[in-house]
């Protein structure tokens, strides 16, 4: 009589372990039904499928060709938003005195940069190893709903920034802060494309260091957006609460609603 194969308790804790670092918390080595490699092979196979289909490509396509069509054409524009973020005072007329081409240079650029950002998102995940099935997302579904959610995110701080403006009877302000966020996001999307594109593409061995570079450039913009708009509140002699609130309201909670959804729906 064959002896029965016996894995130790240790062994598949250890296999356990060394998944969960490589493929994220969720990861678990199946020993029943297949060897260790197989189970291997299918988280790899499923992790890859995130980004090795036909939408993804086509949005690398199409974010590529948008992203050489913008520098090339407008790349004279991008000095005065950089002006916008840099300078000390942005002056609540700054919006009347923007030219056609410069308005459409900067909400071009801040549209391509959903893309790349949805993009990234994707990447992420991938690299991450969540397990989107738990959200009942298939991998080709991915690229979409992180554009609608981007996209939701930036119509909800849109109509927010326009009830607090029609609240405190300032139109003038919301068209400021309209500019300046516009400014932000396109200057951020035109550096981070270029690394989005690689980071989706290669991954590999270069993906801690690209993902880092993602995140660095997100946060700064973040940042920058955060200081910008507190001075531009500071200049309108508004209160520092209304500022406050306005900014949880429209960015801080949103994102932490959406990364909690993310991460409990992926807690084991």
């Amino acid at each position: 009589m064959t002896p029965t194969p016996y894995t130790s308790a240790p062994t598949l804790m250890a296999t356990d372990s060394l998944a969960q670092v490589l493929f994220g918390p969720s990861a678990r080595i199946v020993a029943e039904g297949g060897s260790g490699e197989q189970a291997v092979a299918e988280v790899l196979t499923n992790a890859a499928s995130l980004t090795d289909n036909l939408v993804v490509k086509a949005g690398l396509v199409i974010l590529f060709v948008v992203y050489m069509l913008t520098t090339t054409v407008y790349w004279g524009q991008f000095g005065g938003m950089l002006k916008i973020i840099l300078t000390n005072n942005i002056g609540i007329k700054v919006a009347d005195e923007l030219s056609y081409l410069f308005v459409k240079a900067m909400r071009t650029a801040a549209a391509m940069g959903i893309l790349t950002w949805s993009l990234v998102a994707v990447g992420a995940v991938r690299f991450a190893g969540i397990d989107i099935s738990a959200l009942g997302i298939g991998a080709e579904w991915c690229v979409p709903v992180c554009i609608a959610t981007i996209a939701g995110l930036l119509l909800f701080g849109w109509l927010l920034t326009r009830g607090v403006c029609w609240l405190i009877r300032r139109s003038d302000l919301g068209e400021g802060l309209e500019v300046l966020a516009e400014a932000t996001m396109a200057l951020a999307a035109v550096v981070a494309t270029p690394l989005a594109l690689l980071f989706v593409v290669a991954g590999g061995g270069a993906g801690p260091w690209l993902l880092g570079a993602l995140s660095l450039i997100a946060a700064v913009g973040l940042f920058t957006y955060t200081i910008k708009s507190f001075i531009f509140f500071l200049e309108q002699k508004i209160s520092f609460l209304l500022w406050l609130l306005y900014l949880c309201a429209a960015f801080l909670i949103p994102l932490g609603i959406i990364v909690s959804t993310v991460l409990h729906n992926n807690t084991p």
